[in-house]
């Protein structure tokens, strides 16, 4: 969050959420590994703040705050004092955006020639379940087979060993994925 000039202000000048989440890379030179991600969601500046460049500065911050700042390049002086807090665990981070890609682009690491954008559209694999057959009869259950929340575990389990068989057979020179659980 990015809050008014003072301390204590309660001021809220734009904000985000981020949901840490167990992910997975694999590259031609280190092979697979398991990291940590972060999903970044919900960007919101108040009306009276829009047009500013507040979201945007608190995503640039974001990048010093959520990955390892070797990973980065120099943190600018023009943007004030660099973050010391935070995770700055991340191996990657994904934004869904609303608005298209190009603003989320400008979000840039850093400042001059050494930057490097922000976050940049991947093509993405989905995975989806055709479940439009349904019963013919009301209350008919055949062929359906009922879960409830304590099935969700062993099924996000199941799911997260086959994104993980799939980036580590894959073909591609790098992949990565956030595994479906927590």
């Amino acid at each position: 969050m990015v809050f008014g000039d003072h301390a204590d202000s309660t001021d809220l000048l734009a904000h985000c959420e981020t949901f840490r989440r167990k992910s997975i890379t694999r590259s031609l030179h280190s092979g697979s590994k398991d990291v940590v991600s972060y999903g970044v969601a919900s960007v919101y500046t108040p009306a009276e703040h829009r047009g500013r460049g507040y979201a945007r500065q608190l995503l640039q911050l974001l990048h010093y705050i959520i990955a390892p700042h070797t990973s980065l390049p120099p943190f600018p002086a023009t943007w004030g004092i660099k973050p010391s807090i935070g995770p700055m665990d991340a191996a990657f981070s994904v934004l869904y955006s609303g608005i298209g890609e190009k603003y989320y682009t400008n979000c840039r690491q850093g400042d001059g020639p050494s930057s490097k954008a922000g976050w940049i559209r991947q093509p993405i694999t989905t995975r989806t379940w055709d479940i439009t057959s349904s019963p013919s009869e009301p209350g008919d259950q055949t062929g359906w087979e009922w879960r409830d929340w304590s099935d969700l575990g062993d099924l996000e389990t199941l799911a997260a060993v086959e994104v993980k068989r799939a980036v580590v057979e894959s073909r591609e020179g790098s992949s990565f994925a956030v595994l479906p659980e927590w």
